[in-house]
């Protein structure tokens, strides 16, 4: 329409004064029939004049009756157009639509009922001890940042270094997982939240599928672009669970080493353990009958050539998973206080769904390791300890946990220091983060 009308008010294609002027000078004088020659060369011979006023005004009136026409039509159809980060979100949150329940489920009697008895759900009391931890927390892992220098001006991350970070664009925030750190329980009410398992209980899914078949319908972070994640990092809630690094490390070796349960971890470590560091010629019929000991497990995470190799998840460092100098977390949960801390988080991140958070009854059957870390750790020499203890200060630093004193006292070096005696930070890690493909 514009086109249209442009091109009828457009006149023909008219000469100037200094045409008409040159092209007389050229001919008249040689006998050249001036008007025709000059149609040909330059078109209709006249003067050029601005746009008529009555087409001019009659454009106006065009323009200012369909204007507000179109923008009628426009505001007629809300959110038309969505920014990028929007569409990005609505995109995520339609993903295996297909699968999502149409409504959410409603809880069954039996769960109401449960819910009234469950003494966890009357712990309201416990609401103002549990938000003067989080500030506690908080302003110790800020305090251990800047004395460790791992605050940097320009916080900048990998792609890849954020996998063990998982989304949930329903509800809005990020849980970091650790591994043996209730990380299972917490997928499983992760997988729940979803709306793609007709269940409302965290517990009836089973371990195995969780961590496999069950993982595709989980979002990481680091699966995402550089500007959904930049745009997740400062509009979503995040929150991670730590635990006491030495029995963390603990509960690691005797889930995963100590009786070859795992087929992986038995092919990838345990045998490797054992050949190094118990016998070269052991054949892999007689380690399948030998047990890993804890002192050889220490020995093999204290060796250099493990540490260039990287250390795998269930030790690894909480740093090196969640970063917690960079992505400035808005709840640090403890495994020490797992019941309290996951139903108020929950209840802060979803308050609109019942999901709740396994009991440890429900879920694990063995003796918990809390009861025999200090029988384990005694078992090796000081020597060995003072190395883990090196090995593991700045988890112990970050996340305000000290040593354990069910070991015998060290000599601590002098980086060895009580966090809460260091001045309040000036600066505070930074909400985004410039993340590098």
């Amino acid at each position: 329409m514009f086109l249209l009308v442009t091109t009828w008010f457009i006149p023909r294609r008219w000469s100037t004064a200094g045409q008409r002027r040159r092209y007389n000078r050229s001919y008249s004088s040689a006998g050249v029939p001036v008007v025709g020659n000059f149609r040909v060369k330059y078109g209709v011979m006249g003067k050029r004049m601005k746009m008529p006023m009555p087409k001019l005004l009659l454009g106006l009136m065009v323009c200012g009756t369909l204007m507000p026409l179109i923008y009628f039509i426009l505001l007629s159809y809300p959110n038309s157009t969505p920014t990028i980060t929007e569409t990005v979100v609505q995109s995520l949150l339609q993903k295996n639509n297909s699968r999502r329940a149409e409504a959410p489920l409603p809880l069954s009697p039996d769960i109401q009922n449960q819910i009234r008895m469950d003494p966890v759900f009357t712990w309201e009391k416990e609401y103002t001890n549990f938000m003067k931890d989080q500030e506690h927390r908080k302003k110790a892992l800020r305090n251990a940042c800047r004395t460790l220098g791992l605050i940097a001006h320009k916080n900048k991350i990998k792609k890849e270094d954020l996998y063990s970070v998982i989304v949930n664009d329903q509800y809005g925030f990020m849980y970091c997982q650790i591994p043996k750190v209730a990380c299972t329980n917490w997928r499983r009410v992760l997988l729940v939240l979803t709306g793609f398992y007709n269940t409302t209980e965290a517990s009836e899914l089973k371990a195995k599928h969780v961590h496999d078949s069950y993982d595709r319908d989980l979002t990481y972070l680091s699966e995402l672009s550089s500007g959904g994640i930049s745009y997740r990092v400062k509009k979503y809630k995040k929150f991670l669970f730590v635990r006491e690094p030495f029995e963390r490390l603990l509960s690691a070796f005797r889930n995963k080493i100590q009786n070859h349960q795992n087929e992986y971890f038995f092919e990838k470590f345990s045998r490797k353990i054992l050949k190094k560091y118990r016998d070269r010629n052991m054949t892999s019929e007689t380690m399948r009958q030998s047990n890993v000991t804890f002192i050889e497990f220490v020995r093999y995470l204290l060796d250099p050539s493990t540490r260039k190799r990287g250390l795998n998840d269930h030790w690894e460092h909480f740093n090196t998973l969640c970063h917690p100098c960079l992505l400035k977390y808005d709840f640090i949960g403890k495994y020490e206080t797992l019941d309290r801390d996951a139903y108020f988080i929950l209840r802060n991140l979803t308050p609109n769904h019942w999901v709740r958070f396994p009991s440890r009854e429900e879920t694990y059957k063995h003796p918990t390791t809390t009861n025999l870390v200090a029988k384990y750790y005694r078992s090796i020499s000081p020597r060995f300890v003072q190395k883990l203890w090196k090995m593991y200060e700045k988890d112990y630093m970050l996340f305000d946990y000290q040593y354990p004193s069910w070991l015998p006292p060290l000599k601590l070096n002098s980086s060895s220091f009580s966090l809460q005696s260091q001045p309040p930070p000036s600066d505070e890690p930074q909400q985004s983060i410039s993340v590098i493909k």
